[in-house]
This record gives structure tokens, sequence and C-alpha cells, in this order.
């Protein structure tokens, strides 16, 4: 029996290990019909899902796929995914899909007509739902610091037989996941400049990443093993590339140069390239590297060659492609099953980056000259005349199919381009597409370039002609840089000399980027806009101009993860992953406006010693917030930081005399180069500090409010080395909306070096001041022979008023069914959210209404105080008049005051009865139904009670053949933002037609919103156990008001049969509200220095609706949670781990707040402290806790068992008896003189010394 039992344990845990060991990630993907998109080709209809790939399998049915990429543990082992909800629509009309076509090489001969690839036969006769699943899990990877899975998504399904396609509008599901130990490879000195520039990248890349923030890099990090920039270039061009270096550290990027020699002179490695990229992964590791510079053509820094697939065109060394993602994706080595052919799928390369690389195609020292001039002017001084400028030249690159490349060109346009860029259009269709034509085009000055066309590594298409190397070495277009994406075959293979590279090394003109393959592109015959480079061509532009990702390495880099999932096999989408690459500065930010000045304020002279310097970045007055400021002085101060919202950065300087370099950048500005005058000696004084005081005059939250008359205590200090007296102080603005009424102080007392002193400042703020707004001042200090200055930002913090919902309670003063009726007297609960920053004091309601139905009989209501971001509630009593129609929609006009704060809403109360609600007990009632077939009410299966609708045979319980019934609701009235919800148990063939039909019928006509039935991937993946599930839609875009009725129609074929489907507990109307409940009301953890910890909580749902939440855990970038997205069910619980990395925190005590934002009306908003406390590690036998174990922790010992000392601090338990006793003391003395166990390890061998564990003398 026992060894019976032991061998069904081990089942259990085999079979079904996630119900035991593994953890959960829920996720919801949500797709909108407004998205969709109908074309036609060759006769056949095309469906497109905005955001979304199409998928590719030859002659099936050609539908958009979604490429989805969710964070996960580090190390986890995905295991499957379990689909939990859906909520889905039939779409109208007949749809005849499009057969997926081969890719076809852009060089490919158009003499010869290009055969469509026809419909599969069995796919396109089938009763079965294409592709048959939902979500599909495809790889996992690491990106940067993120663990990432991927996953393939089919939101559109098509039944090839029937012509019908069903959209999924929502789609949850849970990745079961086991917890690993693999760890990431982690950038132990990252800066917070560095993680912003991955946060940005992953936040729009990676589901559920938690983004991290900015901050400062304080001068000890900066020194000879940290920079975020690295240029590998030859011993020769090392000056060269200096000059580059030495701006990107200026600006705030620090930057090295290292030569191919020295790295092959200290680096192992197979070859030239492996051992650059060995070199690249310990810098990324130890120095916080993110950007890397290739300095240099195929023969300086060398390519690797990779393997993605055979493509079968032809020409010599056409699958050998070059990819510099080489030095980018440092997992593993590329060569996994040691065949010296690097980048095939059993080499296991993920493709995800770790650093953003370029290259600089340069092959003798003026073409590096070049392309470090033309870099450092595009970023620093380009005219400001050309950036909105855009070339779009396109081919017809088939003409039979005809296939032309302008029609991909105009759906960048629509779909990704703002609306101010001017686009010029070339295109060979039009007429207009020559080679004089464009390069008249790009002389006169074009910023952003896209081609669509042929090439080769000596030619770029364009219509009529071609352009050749001779051509981009003549451009003139001098100072208008452009940024040049192709998608033409070869033109940047970079192992040749490339026409891409002429373009990129002309002094006199051409551009700064080039991004092109360094072979074949592939397109799709017939159908333009959709091959395979047109889709990595468009994802690009919208990576830079949707998401926002500016830098241009990381642009690209982007626009590849996105096709990660879809590249993990011998494909095009791998090929491109490897072909494509960008020449160019990897860190450059395109241009995507048109270059403005900053305006930015400083002290310009400061004494040497340390003290705060600020620096005030704004634009027409306004703060500009997330403006990069760099303080370098060469060998004594480098700090940077990101100006907040009021446009200031603040940082410590600690230097000499001399001079500090202030450089401010901020994308599509132009940079800001000053500098402040550091003096050997003499009297500094800044401000240092302020606080808000409204006692006596205001509320006393000490908080700037609209009206207010606050008190400003100014902290100045003198940080120089001379005393200062008779120092006067005055406090100034320009603001409108603050008045400064005491705006002079005298500081009487002398200030030495280093004291601070305190004046009070009195400001009235208008009471015309809004939440938020930034008010500025400007302090000015004079002892009469020098003058300080400093400005001051204070944010107005006032309360926003805002109406959620209502809800009604008529058990006093009605029938108490919660629904107000004609003539019942009934409360009315309000919700009133305070969407600001500052208190809504004494905050009032008043609800009137001209609705000649309906008396507001108590109008006003006291909802007291409401703090930020929280809820209260109004009560006001209503009567319904006994003569109101049933049902009828009332306006009630809702006025809440909070002192200035005045808010108006419309709150639309319903009276009477509007919805539908039968749970089959009483009958059929006012039900109808008829056709071939009968549904009934039975008492084989019920969801509640007894009853519920059936649509099969009593006794056999199957359904018959050829049977097309109907069931019908009683007619009822809409009400707003109502749902459809019911219960179903069903059992369908797997094959054929047969199932159910669900319709809402209304005055604008009959809507199928589901079927649900044979062929579909729901037989699979969620109704095994025909179990009873819940289907629930969504009618809140019917207008209220309107009669309608619920319809049911079931169809069978002449094939097999089942028992078919049971309906029950039917109900229209608002959707159910969910009650949250959170466990933990603080979470205490404890971590060692460099350690991790973690502790969990639970979201539980008491209401009778789904709760969806979100975690946030704000900027403090030592805290996690998994998961930061879920959906609960009613009754049900999520539980959330709460992890914590101290890696890099000192020994002392954090807080943070954890958020959860969640859609439980009556506390959106719930918030969990977290205390965290960090202690250094105690060392096995480290009794006295000086670090170390020696004789005097034996001492220690001895001193607590007989002198009653105290207890050890660290572990004083060394060998493991369990007590404390003169027995450990020994064992000390024996491990430190004789050479015995360690502390705490006593199954050691006797021979391991003590130097062998940390601490130990």
């Amino acid at each position: 029996m026992k060894c019976w039992m032991i061998l069904s344990l081990m089942a259990v845990i085999l079979y079904a290990p996630h119900k035991i060991l593994s953890e959960e990630i829920f996720h919801s993907a949500t797709y909108s019909p407004s998205d969709l998109m109908r074309s036609q080709v060759s006769g056949y209809d095309i469906i497109r899902l905005r955001g979304c790939e199409m998928t590719n399998a030859i002659g099936e049915p050609q539908v958009p796929l979604d490429l989805l990429q969710v964070a996960i543990p580090a190390g986890a082992v995905v295991e499957d995914v379990e689909i939990v909800h859906t909520e889905s629509q039939i779409l109208e009309g007949s749809y005849d899909l499009y057969p997926c076509q081969p890719p076809h090489i852009l060089s490919q001969s158009d003499a010869e007509p290009i055969p469509l690839v026809q419909q599969n036969r069995e796919t396109y006769g089938s009763d079965n739902d294409y592709p048959g699943t939902l979500v599909e899990f495809c790889l996992t990877g690491n990106m940067g610091d993120c663990a990432v899975a991927g996953f393939l998504v089919y939101p559109v399904h098509y039944v090839p037989s029937r012509k019908m396609i069903r959209l999924y509008t929502r789609i949850d599901f849970v990745i079961h996941y086991v917890p690993g130990e693999e760890p990431l490879p982690v950038a132990t000195r990252r800066s917070g400049i560095a993680r912003k520039v991955y946060s940005d990248l992953l936040s729009h890349s990676v589901v559920g990443y938690g983004v991290a923030d900015g901050g400062f890099l304080r001068r000890s990090d900066l020194d000879a093993d940290h920079f975020e920039y690295v240029i590998i270039t030859s011993d020769a061009y090392r000056s060269t590339f200096q000059q580059l270096a030495d701006w990107k550290t200026r600006k705030g990027v620090p930057a090295a140069v290292r030569t191919v020699s020295w790295i092959q002179s200290n680096f192992a490695g197979r070859d030239t390239g492996e051992q650059i990229r060995n070199y690249l992964k310990r810098a990324y590791a130890d120095s916080g590297l993110v950007w890397v510079l290739l300095g240099g053509d195929t023969d300086v820094v060398p390519e690797r060659i990779a393997y993605a697939m055979t493509s079968d065109a032809g020409s010599p060394g056409e699958d050998d492609l070059r990819a510099d993602l080489y030095y980018s994706d440092l997992d593993g080595d590329w060569d996994a099953n040691g065949n010296s052919e690097f980048g095939e799928v059993d080499d296991s390369v993920d493709l995800y980056p770790e650093l953003f690389v370029g290259r600089a195609p340069v092959n003798t020292l003026s073409e590096a000259l070049t392309f470090v001039e033309k870099i450092i002017e595009y970023e620093k001084t380009p005219p400001v005349d050309y950036q909105l400028n855009t070339l779009f030249f396109a081919e017809v690159l088939w003409s039979n199919p005809y296939t032309d490349g302008g029609v991909g060109k105009n759906h960048i346009e629509s779909a990704f381009f703002p609306d101010h860029f001017n686009i010029m259009k070339l295109y060979e269709s039009l007429g207009n597409e020559n080679p004089s034509s464009v390069i008249a085009a790009i002389n006169d000055g074009k910023h952003i370039m896209n081609h669509d066309g042929h090439g080769w590594y000596n030619y770029m298409g364009v219509g009529t002609g071609g352009l050749y190397p001779s051509d981009m070495d003549a451009l003139s277009n001098g100072s208008r840089q452009s940024i040049l994406y192709s998608i033409g075959c070869w033109v940047g293979a970079i192992h040749y000399n490339a026409i891409s590279e002429h373009f990129i090394n002309n002094p006199a003109g051409g551009g700064v980027a080039f991004i092109g393959n360094s072979s074949y592109g592939w397109g799709s015959p017939g159908n333009p806009g959709y091959g395979y480079s047109d889709r990595f061509d468009a994802t690009f532009y919208e990576k830079l101009f949707e998401d926002d990702l500016h830098h241009i390495g990381v642009t690209l880099a982007a626009d590849k993860i996105h096709y990660v999932p879809k590249s993990r096999q011998e494909n095009v989408y791998r090929w491109h992953q490897y072909q494509l690459n960008l020449l160019g500065d990897p860190e450059m930010s395109i241009w995507t406006d048109t270059p403005r000045a900053l305006e930015v304020a400083h002290l310009d002279t400061i004494v040497a010693g340390q003290a705060w310097l600020s620096v005030t970045v704004t634009d027409d007055s306004e703060p500009v917030q997330g403006a990069l400021v760099c303080l370098f002085k060469q060998g004594d101060v480098y700090e940077r930081g990101y100006t907040g919202s009021d446009g200031q950065m603040r940082s410590p300087v600690q230097c000499g005399p001399g001079e500090i370099q202030v450089t401010v950048t901020h994308h599509n500005f132009i940079p800001y180069e000053g500098a402040v005058q550091v003096k050997s000696t003499g009297a500094w004084v800044q401000y240092l500090s302020h606080a808000v005081v409204d006692t006596p005059s205001g509320n006393g939250d000490g908080a700037p409010n609209p009206g207010e008359i606050i008190d400003l205590p100014l902290t100045i200090q003198n940080s120089g080395d001379q005393s200062v007296s008779d120092l006067t102080a005055v406090l100034r603005t320009s603001n409108g909306l603050a008045e400064v009424m005491d705006s002079t102080a005298i500081y009487s007392s002398e200030l030495l070096p280093g004291d601070t002193a305190t004046q009070l400042f009195r400001v009235s703020i208008s009471e015309y001041a809004t939440n938020g707004t930034i008010l500025h001042f400007i302090l000015l200090l004079t002892d009469g022979d020098d003058e300080w200055q400093d400005g001051i930002g204070i944010v107005v913090a006032a309360p926003v008023l805002a109406y959620v919902d209502y809800a009604v309670d008529d058990t006093a003063l009605g029938n108490g069914n919660g629904v107000p009726e004609p003539g019942e007297e009934f409360l009315l609960l309000v919700s009133i959210r305070n969407c600001g920053l500052g208190t809504a004091y004494s905050t009032e309601a008043d609800l009137t209404t001209l609705d000649p139905y309906v008396v507001v009989s108590g109008s006003h209501a006291v909802c007291g105080d409401i703090p930020s971001d929280s809820i209260a509630y109004a009560y006001f009593t209503l009567e319904a008049e006994s003569g109101c129609p049933n049902p009828h929609f009332a306006d009630l006009e809702l006025v809440c005051t909070a002192g200035t704060e005045i808010s108006y809403d419309t709150v639309l109360c319903t009276i009477g009865m509007t919805g539908f609600v039968d749970d089959m007990e009483e009958g059929e009632g006012e039900w109808t139904h008829g056709g071939l077939g009968t549904f009934w009410l039975t008492t084989h299966r019920s969801h509640s009670d007894t009853l519920s609708w059936y649509c099969g045979r009593e006794g056999t319980w199957v359904y018959s053949n050829f049977m097309e019934m109907w069931l019908l609701s009683p007619r009822f009235v809409l009400g707003p933002n109502s749902h459809l919800t019911f219960w179903q148990w069903c059992e369908f063939t797997n094959y054929g037609v047969d199932g159910l039909y669900v319709e809402f019928i209304c005055a604008e006509g009959v809507d199928t919103l589901d079927f649900i039935g044979s062929g579909g991937a729901l037989d699979s993946l969620l109704y095994i156990g025909n179990d009873w599930l819940r289907e629930r839609y969504d009618l809140s875009s019917y207008p209220a008001g309107d009669t309608c009725q619920i319809g049911f129609r079931f169809k069978s074929d002449g094939s097999d049969v089942a028992e078919g489907i049971y309906i029950d507990d039917i109900r229209v109307g608002p959707r159910l509200s969910p009650e949250i409940y959170v466990n933990s009301s603080t979470i205490e953890i404890c971590a060692e220095a460099g350690g991790h910890a973690s502790d969990t909580f639970g979201v539980h749902n008491f209401g009778e609706g789904y709760l969806d939440f979100y975690v946030q855990v704000g900027e403090a970038v030592w805290l996690s949670t998994a998961p930061t997205h879920g959906l609960v069910a009613p009754g049900d619980s999520v539980s959330v781990a709460v992890s914590v990395d101290a890696s890099e925190l000192a020994e002392s005590t954090y807080s943070a707040v954890i958020t959860i934002i969640n859609d439980d009306l009556t506390r959106p908003v719930f918030t969990i402290p977290v205390h965290l406390e960090v202690i250094f590690p105690f060392f096995c036998g480290d009794c006295n806790d000086d670090g170390v174990v020696t004789v005097a922790d034996a001492i220690y010992i001895v001193t607590h068992v007989y002198r009653g000392g105290p207890l050890p601090i660290g572990e004083g338990d060394v060998n493991l008896d369990g007590r404390i006793t003169i027995a450990d003391a020994i064992y000390l003395v024996s491990y430190i003189y004789r050479g015995g166990s360690p502390p705490c390890e006593p199954s050691l061998p006797k021979a391991r010394t003590g130097h062998e564990i940390p601490g130990v003398q």
C-alpha cells in the first residue's frame, strides 16, 4: 500500500504539476471591431486588425496574428496556457479569405508571372474553426535584465465552410510556469539614466514589465571602468572617434574608446569577433554598458555570419547573413551545437538585445572624421528648416501580379506619420520616380527617407533607372543630413563596398544613418505593403512615432523585438533579425519635430567645495520635464539627472576651482551648452530648501491651495569659504497666479561658511490657480558686493471632484428590491471621487432636476473632507411620481462644491424596471420558441435551482440532425450601460456546423453576438469536462430606452450529434459590481544587503462581478510584484508575490507604497505601505559582529556561557547541535587553529581552511 501511495503521488506531481508546483501570470488581450480593415486581393478577402501581423502558412487562410511578449521571473519554465474567459462576436457578411502566399525575394525576375498559390482544399472545405487555437506559447528569452515569454494570439477565427469570421474582443488567459533558478545577466553598475533607456523600450515591448525610474549617476561611478557607450575601432581611428566619445560624455552618456588590438590582447575567443563579444559581455555586466558603435567597416571590426534559412535564390553566399545582432544579443555563444555555424535554430539564440549596436562603415581616417562630424552636427547644430521634410520613393515591385510599393508607403503615412510632416511621394506608379527626381529631392533636403524597391550592393532601383555609389558620392544636401531606410536587396551588404556606405561616408551630403538588408529583401507579390521586409519597415515607424522610441538603435531593436515570437524557426522573420543592420550611431535621437531652443538658467559662479547646484529648464517659460542635465568637470565632477515636473534638476557638486560644463538635452530641442565658473575662494550663498506653512492663514494641510495665503520658510546656506553679513533676500515671481506679499527679508546674523539661515516669505495664491499649476519664483540674494540667484517651483494642490456612479436603497422607504419604481420614495447613493492633488474640504453636494416625474426632497448632502484620490458618498432622498412612465430615464443635475472647486455632472437615473432577469424557475412565461425542433425547460441539468432551457430530446439527451429552431425572450426595455450574461453547459461534435447563435434584437435589427458550437477552438480550450460557463456581452453601445429581446437560434447538420446546450440564469442589466478585499494592510520585509526577500498578499473579490486590478509600485526600483495585472472571478482570489531586490541597497530602512487600482467603484484605489529593513548578513560564527571569524568569537561564546554575557549577535550554534555551549567555542578554536570544519558546516572535510569563506581571518 505504501509503495502504491508513493507512485500515485508521483503521478499527481508529474501529470498535474501546475496545480501543485507552478505559479501563474494573468493577462487580458482586448481587440476592437473598429480596428478591423477589409480589403480584396485577386478576388479574395483580406481581414486585417490594427496592431497585428498576419499568419503565413502557405495556402492556408490569412488571418491576423498578435505577437505578445510577457515578462516572467528569471529562469521560469512556462508549462501551459489556460484560457479563462473570452468575449467575441460574429462579423456580418460572408468572407472568402485570401490564402497565404510564399515569400519572394525582391530581386526575383519579373519576366514570368508569379503564380498564385491556391487555397488548401482540405482546410477551406472544413467546418473546423481556423486556426483552431487562441493563444500559443512559442519561446522564452532574456531582454536586458528582463526574462520574457513570447506568445502568438489569434483574435480572428475563420470557419471556411460557412465563410464566417469571429472576432474575439477579449481573451483572458493564465500562464502557468514553474519558478527556476537560472539567473539573468545583470548589469551591476547600471545607472538610473541607463535604466530609463531599457524601461522605455521594455514598457512598449513587454507586457508586465515594471518601469524603472531615472536618477543620478555619482562622480564616484565615473571612472575608467564605468561607461555606457563604447566605440570599438582601430588604433588608427582612436583619436578621431574620441571626439565623438567626448561629446557623448559631456551630454550625459559616459563614453569610452576601445581598440580591437587591446581587446585581442585581453580577451579570449575563437576569433576576433568572439573576442570583441566576450569583452562586451564583461562591459555589460561590470560597466553598465548600453550603446556600442562598431567604429569601422568589416575589415576593422569583423562581422559575424549567421544562418537563418536556405533561400534557394541562386547567388553565391546569399544565405551568409551579416548580423551585427551578434554584438547585441549576448546570451550564449551563438554556436550551442558546436559546429561553427552561427545563429542556427539549434544554437539557442534568443534574438533579444542586451545592447544597442550601430556601425560606422569607415575605411579611412577621413571617412572616420566625416562620420564623427556628421553625427555631432546632426545632434548639436542642425539646420532647423528640414526635419519635417520626408521622401517616400517606391517602385512597382512586380507587374504580374501587380505590386505597387507605393501602397505600403501610403499605409505607413496614414498609420504612423504625424500630420505635421511634409511627405514627398515619388512612385513609379505615379510616373514621377526616376534617378533625377530622387537625387533632386535628396539634395533639396529630406530628413526621413524611405525606399521601397529593388536593389543590389551597388544599386538602388528608382523607377525608370537606379542610383549607384557614384550618385551617393555626389549628393550635395550638406548639413541637411538624411536617415534612409530601404527594403531593397543587398543595399546594406557591409561585406562589400555597398551603396549604403557611400551614402554615410559622403562629407558633402548623404546621411547620418542607413538601415538596410545585408542580403535579400522579401516581398509578397500582389500584396503590397505586407511582404516581410515591408512589415519590418512599417514597424520601425510605428516604434518611432507611436511609442516615441527615438534613439535610432532602440527604434530598430524594438522593431525586431516585435517579431521575435515569429523568428524562432528557420524562416524569413529570422532572416530579417540577422540581416537588417544599422549604419549609424545607435544612441542618436531622431528628430521628429522642428528643433526648438531650450531656456536654461543656473548660477554663473560658485565657490569650490561642496554644495547643491540647480539647473532650471523651460520652454516658452513653461517647465520642461525629463530634460537630461549633465554637470561635467574633468576628473572632478560628473553628475546627471532628469528635470522634474517643475523643470528643475538639483545635484550635489564637490570640486576645486575651474569650470563646470553644463549640458542639457531633450528630444526635439537643440542641446544647451553653458558653464559655471568655480572660484577658489569667496562667499557663495544658495537656496537650500523650503516648506509650506498655511496656518493660521490657510487650512493647515501643508499644501499650497488656490486662494490661500501661505508662508514659505526659505532656508539658505553659505556654501563658500568666507563669511557673509548684511544679507538681503528678495523673492519675485512673474506668474500672475501668485503674489509675494512680503518680498524682502534681511538676514541680520553673520553667515559663517557652512551655516544655514531661514526667513519667512508670505505668498498669496490666486483662487484661479488650478490643480497641478507650477508657480515659479526667483530668489535673489545679495550682500552688497555679490549677488546670487536661484529658482524655486511650487506645485498648486487643488481638489478636482467628479461623479463616479450611483446606487439605490429603497429598503426603508420603498419595497426593498433595489429598483426605484413609480410611486416609490428611495435613497440615491452617489459616489464622488476627488481626482486632484489637494484635499476637498467640507465637500457638499446638491442634486436637482427639471424632470416632471421625479421630486428631489432631500437635495443637499454633506460629504465632509475627501482626501486626494479618494471617494465619498452623498445621500439624497427622491420620489418617483405615481404617474411616472415605467421605465423612465431622469436627468439629475449634480453640483459638488469644496471651497472654490465646483463640479457639474449629469446623473442618469433609471426609474422602473429595465433589463431582464430570468432563472427559468417560473416556467416559460412570455418566452416563445419554434422551428424545426423545439427548446424546452428541463430538470436534467441546471445552473441554479432546477430548470434550464434545452435543445435536445428527453431521455436520450442528444439533439437530432437537421434541427433549426429558435428561442425568443420576452420584450424588455434596455437600460444604460447594460450587459447580457447567461450560463451555458454544452457538448457538441468536434466537426460540423452544430451550435447556438446568440442574437440581440433591437430597433436597429438583429445582431449576432456569438456562435457557440462545433469546429471552434473553444471546444478544446474551454469546454473540456462540460462544465457550466458564464457568457458575457457588452450592450452599452445600444441606446437606452430601446425595446429589445434576446434570441437563441440552434442549428445542426446531418452528421454526428451530441448532448447539445443548456441555457440558464439570463440577465440583462448593468455590469455586476466587484468588491475588493486585500488581506494585508501593511507589509514588513527584512532583507540582507546584496540579497533578495519576498512576501505575498491576496486580492479577494467578494462581489458579484469580475474584479479587474492593476498593481503599481511607484519609483521604488528595489520593489516588484507578480502579477502586475489580474482578473478575479466572484468569490475567488489571486495571490500577488512581492519581491525585494536588495542587491544595490545599503543597510538602512526603506519605504514604498504598493497601489492597487481596480474597478470596485467603492474603493478604486487600495494602498499597502511597504517597510523594508536591509541588514548586513551575519557570518556563521561571527558572534561579536565585527565582520570576521576569529578567536575573539570563541571568547564571546565562553563569556556568554560562563559569565552571563550577551547572546551572540551572529549565529553562535556553530556545530548545529541546537544549543550554544562550550562545545561551540571549542569547535571554533579547532576550525581556526587546526583546520577543522567551517562554522555551521560540520559535514565538510576537515582539510578545508577558514580562509575559503568570506569574513574569516
